[in-house]
Formats: C-alpha cells, sequence, structure tokens
C-alpha cells in the first residue's frame, strides 16, 4: 500500500478508504445485513439508499444529470456485483472513489463553469468522466473522456485537461468566425465602393 492507496488483484489502485468501505459492505452481506445474489435493480436501489447526495442510475448514457454528482453504472455491472462479492468489491471501492472525485471537482475551471458532472461505468467495467460547460462567452460544450480507473489520482485532471482543451478550441473557432465576418465585411465594401450604377 502506498500513498494511501491499496491494489486490488485484477482491479488496481483504490484509495484505502474506498476499499474500506467496500469491504464493510461486503461483510455486511456475509452478516445478513443485505442479502447477496440480488439482481441489478436490488443492487441499483442499494447503491442509492447508501450515496444519498449521488444521483446514481442504472444505463451507459453520459450527460444524463443535473448537478456534480452523477454516476451511471451498466446493468451488466450492478448484476455482477449482486452475483460475485469479489466484483462487489472491486465497483463498490470504485463507485467511493467516483464519488470523492465529484464532490472534489471545482465549479470553474480556466473560465469554464462547470455546469454539471458524471461518470459512466460501463458493460466492460471502463469509466468515463463528463461534464457540461459553460465558456465565458455563454456557449455550453459537453466533455468526455475516458478514465484509467487503475489511476483514481489522474481522473479529475483527464477531465480538467480535457475541458481545458475544448475551451481553446473553442475560443479558436470564435476567433476564426470573427476573422472571417471581418473579411467578409471588408469585401463588402471594396464592392460598395466600387459599384457602378448602369441602370440610365
Amino acid at each position: 500500500m502506498a500513498d494511501g492507496l491499496v491494489n486490488i488483484k485484477g482491479y488496481g489502485d483504490v484509495s484505502e478508504a474506498g476499499y474500506e468501505y467496500a469491504k464493510l459492505q461486503a461483510d455486511r452481506i456475509k452478516d445478513g445485513g443485505t442479502k447477496g445474489g440480488k439482481g441489478a435493480r436490488e443492487m441499483l436501489k442499494d447503491l442509492q439508499k447508501r450515496y444519498k447526495k449521488t444521483k446514481i442510475s442504472m444505463g451507459t448514457d453520459a450527460f444524463k444529470g443535473r448537478g456534480s454528482q452523477n454516476i451511471a453504472i451498466s446493468q451488466k455491472v450492478l448484476r455482477e456485483m449482486a452475483e460475485d462479492p469479489d466484483r462487489r468489491l472491486e465497483y463498490e471501492a470504485m463507485i467511493f472513489d467516483t464519488v470523492n472525485v465529484q464532490e472534489t471537482m471545482p465549479k470553474s475551471h480556466g473560465g469554464s463553469e462547470l455546469v454539471s458532472c458524471g461518470a459512466v461505468i460501463d458493460e466492460e467495467g471502463n469509466m468515463r468522466m463528463w461534464t457540461r460547460a459553460r465558456f465565458d462567452d455563454n456557449t455550453r460544450d459537453k466533455i468526455q473522456v475516458k478514465v484509467n480507473r487503475r489511476q483514481k489520482n489522474s481522473w479529475q485532471q483527464r477531465l480538467l485537461d480535457k475541458l481545458d482543451e475544448a475551451r481553446d478550441e473553442h475560443k479558436a473557432m470564435l476567433k476564426q468566425a470573427k476573422e472571417r465576418d471581418r473579411l467578409e465585411a471588408g469585401s463588402k465594401e471594396e464592392l460598395g465602393d466600387g459599384h457602378i450604377d448602369v441602370s440610365a
């Protein structure tokens, strides 16, 4: 264990707190606190009960939800969590870490406001982080980035880096549009000055 991280075989590094929380949930099932072998819907309800501030839904669609705490989890992953205690431990720790990353997400970054953000855990257990951003000229964009679930400490930075790229592309497009408008206005003026009236 290094820097507060725990390595789960076959999964990778998760925070020590995420691992301890997931282990506590696994022990709760063994002790009869929750029935094991539940289906995907029951697993979803259980997660929703425990993560009250986070909007957890079944599916793999990004850009669903408002605010800064949204997690969409595929039905397949929820079913795996319900049926396999080892998989549940992996994903429980991942969800815990995802919630913590989203809680620390800044409301704005480099002149962009983060209107909403969230994560998606897809059918294969891969994760994508997403955000809806509003730029300083009041236009909006949707940004999504795949993150390496084994490198939790980079999740937020990868999303913010992608946001920077999108903002820079947006600014470049605005600059090109202004230049194009300026050139079009200039060529219209030239045509206006050289216009000869031949109607007489």
